[in-house]
């Protein structure tokens, strides 16, 4: 997902927040002008966004509007994915029978 997104869709994510929620020195920092990597500014916007619904949900209409709605999709399944890989090390490692 990181790969994925650009400014813009920072941008067109928070722009409304800005005044709303007085998150103009946040918003800053995810800009390139940061002199950050772009993968270091996108890990930041993630972990900022995810804090709060009201910017959840308007990441995914941002993400639907640029036709990437298509990376929410994975989302779950991929925290599925981990787990189900987490347990089987788990099981192989001897600490635990399968039924």
């Amino acid at each position: 997902m990181v790969e994925e997104i650009e400014t813009s869709i920072i941008k067109d994510t928070l722009q409304r927040f800005v005044e709303i929620h007085d998150i103009k020195e946040e918003f800053r920092s995810f800009l390139p002008e940061t002199g950050k990597s772009r993968h270091d500014r996108v890990h930041r916007f993630l972990t900022f966004v995810f804090k709060n619904d009201e910017y959840v949900i308007e990441l995914e209409k941002v993400f639907q509007q640029n036709s990437l709605g298509h990376l929410l999709e994975n989302i779950g399944r991929e925290d599925e994915f981990d787990s189900a890989e987490r347990d089987d090390e788990f099981v192989s490692a001897g600490n635990i029978k399968k039924p």
